[in-house]
């Protein structure tokens, strides 16, 4: 019997995922361009205030509820 296999689910795509999630409550993701603040950074819309940094994208599409038991980051080291 085979091992179960994983979906991979590209990184701009969870994005998405977790930013839909996200705008009900005013917040968002979005991917920093200089690295200062990590790769990904959470900010509150309403506020305009950052709230996150260093955001690990797998992990927070887990804890929204975007990303499924049956699903992984694409190009996640965890899925070779």
């Amino acid at each position: 019997m085979q091992a179960p296999t994983k979906v991979p689910v590209s990184a701009r795509a969870l994005l998405q995922r977790i930013n839909r999630k996200l705008a009900k409550a005013g917040e968002m993701v979005h991917k920093s361009r200089s690295g200062h603040c990590g790769e990904y950074f959470r900010i509150d819309t309403k506020r305009n205030i950052l709230t996150e940094t260093a955001v690990n994208l797998d992990g927070l599409g887990r804890r929204v509820g975007v990303l499924r038991a049956w699903e992984t980051l694409a190009g996640d080291k965890k899925t070779k």
